[in-house]
């Protein structure tokens, strides 16, 4: 029983293990792909912009599935801003595109379509319109607009807004974390309890064996013997010398 009780033991600490090898890897993914964005989207430096050019480049097909029923083929124009970035040491860059957010520029980045700002309902009219109001907005040529930056990758563009959804990265890192934790914790645990045990029964049988290996020499030894001189004409040598030299007669000058 004591034997199946260990071997439980290290079976619950070796499962707990690997539990805790995985909800670490997941807490990883987790934090590349959600943490990491926002912290480097954090990093972008607050400036001025200057609008150098404003211009269509072509008009794009999308697929409005979110607002639609039947028809779901849409389109809308491409349109380009490129500006220069006032850059900390007081100089401006080279003109590098300008996108309307950050979720902007990561459209454009997975998707090729240099664009930056894109609409896609259902009515192209309506998306046309969206596009020439942020253009006359945000787009004028001349025109000095706040934007944000990477100081890391400037070439990468410039973003009018920055979008922080903490939410996401919330439930992304906090919960693995406290489940990773967990794992780590219970695993530790039942680690020091199964190698308590497999102390103990090691401790017990080197002393059970050295029990027995002590009886073993008690019972080998054989008992000490020793010898009664009898006899009546028998003494020992040391009494017949003390009488020698009791009778031993005495000279007298």
């Amino acid at each position: 029983m004591k034997g199946c009780s260990n071997f439980k033991t290290s079976y619950i600490a070796c499962l707990f293990f690997i539990l805790t090898g995985i909800s670490l890897g997941i807490l990883i993914i987790m934090c590349l792909e959600y943490a990491h964005p926002h912290l480097t989207l954090m990093s972008y430096l607050h400036t001025n912009c200057t609008i150098a050019s404003s211009v269509y480049t072509m008009t794009y097909f999308c697929d409005a599935t979110m607002n639609c029923v039947t028809s779901c083929a849409s389109r809308y124009p491409c349109l380009l801003i490129h500006t220069t970035v006032l850059l900390e040491n007081g100089q401006w860059s080279k003109m590098i595109p300008v996108f309307a957010s950050d979720t902007q520029k990561k459209y454009a980045s997975d998707t090729d379509q240099r664009c930056s700002f894109s609409i896609c309902s259902i009515d192209a009219s309506d998306n046309m319109l969206k596009v020439i109001e942020f253009r006359k907005r945000q787009g004028q040529t001349g025109s000095v607009q706040t934007c944000y930056y990477d100081p890391g990758d400037i070439t990468g563009g410039a973003i009018f807004e920055r979008t922080t959804n903490w939410v996401p990265v919330f439930h992304a890192t906090v919960w693995p974390s406290i489940i990773t934790a967990i794992n780590a914790i219970v695993c530790i645990i039942t680690c020091h309890r199964a190698w308590t045990k497999s102390t103990c029964v090691s401790l017990r049988s080197t002393f059970n064996r050295s029990r027995s290996s002590s009886y073993a020499c008690t019972s080998t030894i054989p008992p000490i013997q020793v010898a009664t001189v009898s006899g009546p004409g028998v003494l020992p040598d040391f009494l017949r010398q003390q009488r020698r030299l009791q009778n031993k007669p005495t000279v007298t000058i």
